[in-house]
C-alpha cells in the first residue's frame, strides 16, 4: 500500500508540473504576441509619421515661395508708405485750397473784385488777406457777411475801406477793402470722410451760401 500511493503523488506531481507547463508557454506566446503587435503598431505609426512629415515638407515647398514673395510684397508696401502718405496730404492740401478758392469766389458779389490774395501763419493758423475795389460800402459789407457764412473759415475781419482817389475826368466812386478771413483749421485725416466728399461738400456749401 505505500508504494502505491507514491506512485500516485508522485504522478499528481508531474501532471502538475505539466499543466504549468503549459500555462508558461501559452503565458509565454501570449507575451510574444503582444510584442509583435506593439512592435508592428509602433512600426506602422512610425511610417505614418514619415508619411505625414513628407507631405508636410511637401507642402511646406509649395508655400513657402508664396510667403516669401508676399514677404516682399510687404516691404515694398512699407517702402511706399511714406510716398502715398505724401501724395495723399498733397491731394488733402489741393483739394483743400479748392473749396478755399471756391468758397472765396462765391462770397464777391457783382460790383466787387479782389485784386489781391496773400496767405499768413502757419498751415493750422492761416488767415487770407484778401485786397479789393467794389462799387460802394454795401457791397463791401456783403462781402464780409458772405465770407462769414462759409464753413471752411472761422474768422473774418474787415481792416479797412476807404474811396479810391479819383484820376481826372473819373465820375464813378470806388471803394477799396482790405479783408482777412481766418481758414479754419483742417481736420485729421482720420476724422474726414474723404478728399473728393470734402470738396464737393465745400462746393456744394459755396454755392448754397452764394447770395
Amino acid at each position: 500500500m505505500p508504494n502505491i500511493n507514491l506512485i500516485a503523488a508522485r504522478r499528481e506531481e508531474k501532471k502538475k508540473i505539466e499543466r504549468l507547463t503549459r500555462q508558461l508557454f501559452v503565458g509565454l506566446l501570449g507575451s510574444v504576441g503582444i510584442l509583435v503587435t506593439v512592435i508592428l503598431y509602433v512600426g506602422a505609426r512610425q511610417v505614418a509619421a514619415h508619411a505625414s512629415l513628407a507631405g508636410a515638407e511637401r507642402r511646406w515647398a509649395t508655400v513657402k515661395p508664396k510667403l516669401e514673395e508676399i514677404e516682399k510684397l510687404n516691404q515694398a508696401k512699407d517702402a511706399l508708405m511714406p510716398k502715398v502718405e505724401t501724395l495723399e496730404q498733397a491731394q488733402r492740401e489741393t483739394y483743400r485750397w479748392r473749396a478755399v478758392m471756391q468758397a472765396i469766389s462765391a462770397s464777391i458779389p457783382e460790383d466787387a473784385w479782389i485784386s489781391t490774395m496773400a496767405t499768413a501763419g502757419a498751415a493750422e493758423d492761416m488767415t487770407i488777406n484778401l485786397t479789393g475795389i467794389a462799387a460802394n460800402k454795401t457791397i463791401i459789407g456783403e462781402t464780409y457777411r458772405r465770407l462769414g457764412r462759409q464753413p471752411i473759415f472761422d474768422g473774418v475781419e474787415l481792416r479797412s475801406s476807404k474811396e479810391v482817389p479819383r484820376t481826372p475826368g473819373e465820375t464813378v466812386t470806388r471803394f477799396s477793402f482790405d479783408l482777412g478771413v481766418h481758414l479754419r483749421p483742417a481736420p485729421k485725416p482720420e476724422e474726414t470722410k474723404g478728399p473728393a466728399q470734402n470738396a464737393q461738400a465745400g462746393a456744394g456749401e459755396a454755392g448754397k451760401n452764394n447770395g
